[in-house]
């Protein structure tokens, strides 16, 4: 993961980001929570890289393509500026 990039985000974000489930403790919706807010800050090939990296210490293993699917659904409902970020927590 970037450091440095990841930095830029928003301290809400960053700390969703500190608070990856463990396996069976909810990280399918966890996913899908924190690509909603990432899509207002980063591309799809930068969420996926950046969910994947905070997943791959759950506890199991977490495909691509259910991170991809994460993020891909969460795009319709994304936070955007100006909104409440808890709007769908």
């Amino acid at each position: 993961m970037n450091t440095a990039r990841t930095s830029e985000l928003p301290r809400f974000i960053l700390d969703l980001l500190a608070t990856c489930p463990r396996a069976g403790e909810g990280v399918h919706l966890w996913l899908f929570k924190v690509a909603r807010q990432l899509w207002a800050h980063r591309d799809r090939a930068e969420i996926v890289a950046l969910l994947a990296a905070t997943v791959a210490d759950c506890g199991r293993h977490v495909p691509l393509a259910e991170v991809e699917a994460a993020v891909d659904r969460a795009k319709d409902c994304a936070w955007r500026p100006g909104t409440d970020p808890d709007v769908y927590l």
